[in-house]
């Protein structure tokens, strides 16, 4: 179940020192859907990375930033977070499964 809480986002913006701007990197605190998933496959298309993630049996489709290609699908199963600022869609119950890799001995 995704929860809300307060997290710190960095964006990029405009800094000013002696009159002249350059960019810099700004912080705030804001409130943020965060859902901790526990399985998840991933695939990079250049600069967008999607993302099927199941958190407690839920399916959530999202994209994020990456550089690369991967041109099949990737499986996480180390949980992670995730915040974000609107709450996602649920895509109905987890659907990923299949083939895992074996663990190297």
């Amino acid at each position: 179940m995704p929860v809300q809480q307060q997290v710190t986002v960095r964006r990029w913006g405009v800094c000013r020192k002696w009159g002249v701007p350059y960019p810099c990197r700004k912080t705030s605190e804001e409130v943020r859907w965060c859902y901790t998933f526990t399985l998840a496959q991933r695939k990079c298309w250049g600069l967008f990375e999607q993302f099927h993630a199941c958190e407690n049996g839920i399916e959530y489709h999202y994209t994020d930033r990456c550089f690369g290609l991967v041109t099949s699908w990737t499986i996480i199963t180390n949980p992670f977070q995730k915040c974000f600022e609107n709450r996602l869609e649920e895509k109905g119950r987890c659907s990923i499964s299949g083939d895992f890799p074996e663990a190297a001995l």
